[in-house]
């Protein structure tokens, strides 16, 4: 058979918790989960697979069915977030139209499996991880029946809702085979933050064992599930030889085990790789020796999620952290010579003007390379919105009727106990322009950009964050 792999556009996205501005200049990451698909396809080995990036490629719907068309799938998955639901149902759209079985998955069918396989042209969804059940799920296609014993699939039928066996455990991850890179042109994957192009996303874990309030990711666990340095190197290794020199680490949190950590860098290092690479950790987890490894393997970019400047929120939020152990972190970092990202979020429950105000502050004391605002959008299964919809703060579970009936013109819900939506943009658009418009900080920025690339990648970035 012939497999299609879809990463949809964002043409009916719905709204963003970040300025449309600031939103448009990130620049594209491979779609990592599909290239992982489709290597697990092609280790099965029976079948023809292709990947189709319609956000990298700025596809439209025409574009789309021409490049599906010119393929002839029989099956087509499609990446489906809550985010771009809509748009992932116009390519089911346009696969039926083209004869193939569509089949949705992500972590929004994971959350709204009957509501997903209730929409129009969905044939079937896999929840949780789809590297072994997609392939089954092929199978079952191929001899024509349904997927009975597929952990994870769901579909319906004239008896309504129907599921293989329940998902128990997830998957070892030394089992996975490298993502399929060179099914994409990964010459058009940049980061406004990086020192090179092209870039590419890589993975050394799944699943984070903390806790926070805002944040869940319930198609990949809590279960910290991690692979060994030697593997991690021998992907690095594949991906340079398609020209790709600068990695960005996409674990939940790349510092959970510290030994880990130091065995990457240790083999990165005896391997004699030339390369450059970020990671997104924990202010807790880091230490002077552990970040002197990371800089010594290439490590330029260190992303630390603060989230607020009020410890009361901070303790609202179930960070686990304290404005002190943000100062620690942020400092060794900086001292490691790392250059550092910091997140922060605006809508917090028992955010106000002044707690706003003293995020802002402390995230100016921080002094990182970079800042990331935005406002924080209770999701789907999270504490939060069930700590919301719980104390009233929505009269209803407008999640749950967007997957039933998607629209968009859907507002996604956010904690307007105390500040409303509108004064929670203007607060997150006054941040950009308090931190980034910062003579001192123009000067610091200015002084570690190191080639002409990165300069015009970064100024275009910020005269969009100037005409805000």
């Amino acid at each position: 058979m012939k497999i299609a792999l879809v990463h949809p556009p964002t043409r009916r996205m719905i709204e963003s918790i970040l300025p449309a501005d600031i939103e448009g200049s990130r620049g594209h990451n491979p779609p990592l989960g599909l290239l992982y698909l489709a290597a697990a396809v092609r280790k099965a080995g029976r079948d023809d697979v292709m990947v189709l990036d319609a956000q990298a490629e700025e596809l439209d719907d025409q574009s789309i069915e021409r490049k599906l068309g010119s393929f002839e799938p029989d099956v087509v998955g499609i990446t489906a977030l809550s985010f771009t639901l809509l748009d992932a149902l116009a390519v089911a759209q346009i696969a039926k139209k083209l004869g193939a079985v569509t089949v949705l998955g992500g972590p929004h069918p994971h959350i709204y499996p009957l509501e997903t396989t209730s929409l129009g042209d969905v044939d079937y969804i896999i929840c949780g991880e789809g590297e072994k059940s997609f392939p089954q799920l092929l199978d079952a296609l191929r001899e024509g029946k349904r997927p009975l014993d597929v952990p994870g699939a769901g579909w319906r039928d004239e008896r309504g809702y129907r599921c293989g066996p329940d998902l128990t455990g997830f998957l070892d991850m030394s089992e996975l085979p490298a993502p399929a890179r060179d099914l994409v042109d990964v010459n058009k994957y940049t980061s406004v933050l990086a020192r090179t192009s092209p870039v590419t996303t890589i993975i050394s874990s799944r699943g984070c064992p903390h806790r926070c309030l805002f944040c869940d990711r319930p198609h990949l666990g809590r279960k910290f599930r991690a692979r060994d340095g030697a593997a991690v190197a021998d992907e690095i290794g594949q991906c340079i030889g398609l020209g790709i020199r600068e990695f960005l680490f996409y674990d939940d949190n790349f510092t959970t085990d510290r030994g880990r950590v130091l065995a990457i860098c240790d083999e990165i290092r005896l391997r004699g790789y030339n390369i450059i690479f970020d990671v997104r950790a924990r202010v807790n987890d880091l230490d002077a020796e552990m970040l002197a490894a990371m800089k010594a393997a290439g490590c330029d970019r260190i992303h630390l999620g603060v989230e607020s400047g009020d410890a009361e929120i901070l303790k609202t939020l179930q960070k686990g952290i304290t404005r002190e152990g943000a100062e620690r972190g942020f400092r060794i970092a900086q001292q490691a010579g790392i250059r550092t990202l910091a997140y922060f979020m605006f809508g917090s429950p028992g955010e106000t003007l002044e707690t706003a105000s003293r995020t802002v502050e402390f995230a100016k004391a921080l002094r990182p390379d970079y800042v990331h605002f935005s406002m924080l959008i209770p999701f789907p299964a999270t504490k939060l919105y069930a700590m919301g919809l719980e104390r009233g703060i929505w009269k209803k579970d407008v999640w749950a009727e967007y997957a039933r009936d998607p629209k968009q013109s859907f507002v996604p819900p956010m904690w307007e106990e105390k500040l409303d939506r509108k004064a929670l943009a203007r607060i997150t658009i006054e941040a950009y322009k308090k931190f980034y418009r910062s003579p001192a900080y123009l000067i610091r920025r200015l002084r570690r950009i190191q080639s002409a690339n990165e300069f015009l990648r970064q100024a275009k970035a910020g005269i969009k964050i100037f005409k805000l």
